[in-house]
């Protein structure tokens, strides 16, 4: 074996390592990301739980102008509701996703045992249908997230303000 052919096949293993590397670690980043999403929606359902509650148990019995309290506290709702919001779009998005692939494969099963393209092409109608959903839902998902971290951070800068006023 020539020696350009051994640094050739030296490099292949190398670049073989360091794939597999590179995939297990995007991979991991994927599990992490998916983490964080999952996280995040809690996150924000018990901030503004406890956010609200906190809100409440500190103007029980107080007088005066309360007003930016209650303000906090419906930002604290506001926060709650566009995250169920968002949880419930999600849910809606991700079972479009689940209905487009189990219907492709029911075609794509179809169409290798028949031998034409009569479910591949029931799909493709459907799917584009669902894909379109799909974007819609998931543009509305990542808007209430963002809109439920605004009011999240609205509610806290409120009752801030309101309690070093006090």
């Amino acid at each position: 074996m020539s020696k350009r052919k051994k640094k050739e096949e030296a490099y292949k293993r190398k670049m073989e390592i360091y794939l597999r590397h590179l995939e297990k670690h995007v991979d991991k980043s994927k599990e992490r990301y998916e983490y964080a999403v999952k996280q995040f929606d809690t996150l924000m359902i018990t901030l503004s739980t406890v956010g609200l509650g906190f809100v409440s148990a500190y103007i029980k019995g107080m007088e005066g102008n309360l007003s930016l309290a209650y303000i906090a506290q419906i930002g604290f709702l506001a926060c709650f509701f566009s995250n169920l919001f968002s949880h419930l779009s999600s849910m809606r998005c991700n079972k479009n996703a689940m209905m487009n692939a189990k219907e492709e494969f029911e075609a794509e099963s179809y169409d290798s045992f028949n031998g034409d393209n009569e479910g591949k092409i029931k799909y493709e109608i459907t799917q584009e249908l669902r894909n379109k959903e799909i974007k819609l839902f998931g543009t509305i998902v990542r808007v209430l997230n963002i809109l439920s971290f605004v009011f999240l951070s609205f509610a806290v800068v409120c009752f801030i303000v309101f309690a070093y006023n006090r």
